[in-house]
């Protein structure tokens, strides 16, 4: 995680923050952004890695064809 993205995040937990303890409902739009910021952290945390490894495994395959 970057310095960039915990930012982002500490920006998200001031909106709940806001909803929660101030009863200051965030607007649609701020909504639907607040979910697509969730919907990329975690697939950065959980798909990226993943993917990344099975790309080695896949360019490790071909490579040992391709000898």
């Amino acid at each position: 995680m970057t310095q960039g993205n915990t930012t982002i995040l500490h920006e998200h937990r001031f909106l709940g923050n806001e909803a929660i303890h101030e009863l200051n409902q965030p607007s649609t739009d701020e909504l639907i952004l607040a979910i697509d910021i969730m919907e990329h952290t975690l697939d950065a945390l959980y798909e990226l890695p993943d993917k990344a490894e099975e790309l080695r495994r896949m360019k490790a395959k071909r490579l040992k064809k391709s000898k």
